[in-house]
Formats: C-alpha cells, structure tokens, sequence
C-alpha cells in the first residue's frame, strides 16, 4: 500500500507539472502570437538529443515555420521549463 500512495503522489505532481509547463507555454503562445501546438513542438524539441536527424529535422521545419522569432521563442520555452522544473518540482529532479 505505501509503495502505491507514493506513486500516486508522483503521478499527481507529474500532472501538475505538466499543467504548470502547459500555462507557461500558452502565456508564450500569447506573448509571440504563435500558435500553441507550435510552442509545444519547441518544448519538445528541447527533450531531444541534437545529435540525431530527426532532431535537426523538426529544428528546421520549426525554424522555417515560425521565422525570425525562433531563436527568441526557443529561449523563452527553455526559461520556462527551467524554471518550472527548479522551482516548482524539485523532487522530480533529486
């Protein structure tokens, strides 16, 4: 039982990371008047090891989608997954 509340309890603050990651990205969305699906695929990006073809790929479809802004975007997603991981859950990252 006890091995069951603690994965139930890593289950929720997985969601709620997640929930807070997703407010995040949606306030970028907003912010640089990109569409939210297309943020998301750069917080995803960001997940990916750059040494694979499928990375530089998405990279460059990415890049060519959103324009001059990416580099910009790119930032702003990886502060907010910085900081949403550091401050808010850091028991995910212990």
């Amino acid at each position: 039982m006890v091995g069951s509340a603690g994965a139930a309890r890593s289950h929720l603050t997985l969601l709620a990371f997640a929930a807070v990651l997703d407010e995040k990205l949606a306030d970028i969305s907003q912010q640089f008047n990109i569409p939210l699906y297309k943020v998301r695929k750069v917080s995803l990006l960001q997940e990916q090891k750059s040494q694979h073809n499928s990375y530089w790929s998405t990279w460059n479809e990415l890049h060519h989608q959103i324009g001059s802004q990416f580099y910009l975007l790119t930032e702003a997603v990886e502060q907010a997954m910085k900081e949403t991981q550091a401050s808010q859950f850091p028991r995910l990252y212990s």
